[in-house]
């Protein structure tokens, strides 16, 4: 393992998450400072998220055949050139405008940073590896919002934008030290040389439909082609759908029960899920520490645990067993995430990890926010102890169905992709 090339990588991954949830905090207190809060902000927080939904594609296509350390870092100074112009905007159609193009300067910065991954983690070390990447991005959901709220009180809420421009420059600045890989695969000899280039012209797609279909339907078939010759990525994606659905909605059930459970203490909502998310940050360390147990077992036994920790929100009283009982959750919820990146690094070509990515962070939102509209109606319908029940049987019952095979997690993987340091 490339011990300088992974910390630059985690580091990046941290600063990029850092500064996109200090953004997250300071979208909408920009609009209801300038504006209120009604229709426009909505518009605006959905503009930033429609480019993940309507990219997904291109951006998997651009990852796998141009260097994705030279697309991390052309996206990250694009995202902080971007947010530095929040500020100085003057209407909603400004600012509308500006969201949408810091979704598209988002797109890329996740999917572009798992590709790079194989140049810093060797073959049989993801597990070790992807502990710390996981670490790092629940340590940056807990501080970011944590360091936006005082930033903004102290110095303002435009102060937050320039903030995120100084972290996305830095996620960029850290890739400058990983070595830069080959935008193509070479080609086998100087004889090849004109069937190559024939190939290639004979692969360059014809008008705008060829390109249309270049980048919006292969790129589709060739993510439904990896979950069908990965039998077992196509099981932990499968998972991963019924988990962020349940995420979705947990954030309605924590915010039903923290004036409960707090006594209408203000921050009762951000305490809850600051436990959960400090239990993230431990169990990733030790996901990291479990690399001679099972990873399938690992997987199915963390999951299950998480969901059986939801339905008991509604039945405990108090803050500290409330606090307990989080900070679980969130250990069991980051073990099984190490095993996923893990599992799912070790079965895909660097190429294609960038493009599995690029299509799993769109079609998990998505997810997300079904979980989030589903949630709001069960709250409504059959109050929080039905909800709680919900969210455990959407993390358990693909879990369950799925058995088998992630119980076979840990074995034959493809290991196409060259050791850390290989093309550093």
């Amino acid at each position: 393992m490339s011990r300088r090339g992974l910390s630059q990588l985690v580091g990046s991954l941290f600063l990029l998450q850092l500064g996109g949830t200090m953004t997250y905090v300071a979208l909408p207190l920009l609009m209801a400072q300038r504006y209120g809060l009604g229709v426009e902000t909505g518009v605006v927080l959905a503009l930033q998220l429609l480019p993940n939904l309507l990219l997904a594609g291109p951006v998997g296509v651009l990852i796998a055949r141009f260097d994705p350390r030279r697309v991390a870092i052309l996206s990250a100074f694009a995202s902080a050139g971007v947010v530095m112009l929040y500020p100085p905007s003057t209407s909603v159609l400004q600012i509308d405008l500006l969201a949408l193009a810091t979704g598209v300067t988002y797109v890329f910065g996740v999917p572009a940073r798992m590709a790079l991954r194989p140049r810093v983690i060797a073959a049989g070390e993801e597990v070790g590896g992807n502990s710390l990447l996981v670490a790092s991005d629940r340590l940056a959901t807990v501080l970011g919002p944590g360091l936006a709220g005082p930033l903004a009180a102290l110095a303002g809420v435009n102060w937050l934008f320039y903030a995120e421009a100084v972290t996305a420059a830095g996620a960029a600045v850290l890739l400058l030290g990983i070595g830069a890989g080959p935008s193509a695969p070479p080609t086998a000899g100087e004889g090849d040389a004109v069937a190559d280039a024939e190939a290639v012209e004979a692969a360059r797609p014809a008008g705008a439909g060829g390109w249309l279909r270049t980048l919006f339907v292969a790129p589709l078939h060739g993510f439904r082609a990896m979950l069908r010759d990965q039998p077992t990525v196509g099981a932990l994606t499968v998972t991963a759908f019924g988990y962020v659905a349940a995420v979705g909605a947990s954030r309605l059930l924590l915010t039903d029960q923290a004036p409960r459970l707090f006594g209408g203490e203000v921050g009762a909502l951000g305490y809850l899920i600051a436990a959960m998310a400090a239990g993230g940050v431990l169990g990733a360390i030790l996901g990291g520490r479990l690399g001679g147990v099972n990873p399938g077992r690992l997987y199915v036994v963390g999951n299950l645990f998480e969901a059986l920790c939801w339905p008991l929100i509604p039945l405990v009283h108090g803050e500290v067993p409330a606090l307990a009982l989080l900070f679980l959750a969130g250990v069991f919820e980051s073990v099984p995430t190490v095993v996923y990146y893990a599992e799912v690094q070790a079965r895909l070509t660097p190429q294609e990890v960038g493009a599995y990515y690029a299509w799993l962070m769109p079609l998990t939102q998505t997810c997300s926010l079904v979980g989030a509209v589903g949630g709001g109606l069960l709250l409504g319908l059959g109050g929080a102890g039905s909800l709680a029940v919900a969210m455990a049987c959407l993390i358990g019952l693909p879990i369950l169905a799925l058995a088998r095979t992630l119980l076979r997690l840990g074995g034959a993987a493809r290991q196409s992709a060259p050791l850390a340091g290989e093309r550093a």
